[in-house]
């Protein structure tokens, strides 16, 4: 029971620095890519492509809240087996 608790929690811990890593390369990747106010001014196709841009981030960024998300439920549980020693995962 505790060898099954100790692998889940690693199991755990790396999906979570593999998050880490994927929301910081998402950030680094928009303050890249971002659009400029000056482009937006100047061009309208600029305008439409950056509206494209943000659309595409926006999905990015909710697949890595839906894996946030699905981490919190799984860290939580892990937690809760830990503490109650009743882990039926």
């Amino acid at each position: 029971m505790l060898l099954k608790l100790g692998v889940m929690k690693s199991n755990v811990e790396s999906r979570l620095k593999n998050y880490e890593q994927d929301l910081k390369k998402f950030e680094a990747r928009w303050h890249q890519l971002k659009p400029s106010d000056a482009v937006l001014d100047d061009d309208a196709g600029a305008g439409e492509q950056a509206v494209q841009l943000i659309k595409e981030k926006k999905l990015e960024f909710a697949e890595l809240e839906a894996t946030r998300e699905a981490l919190e439920y799984v860290s939580f549980s892990v937690n809760c087996c830990a503490i109650t020693r009743q882990c039926t995962h």
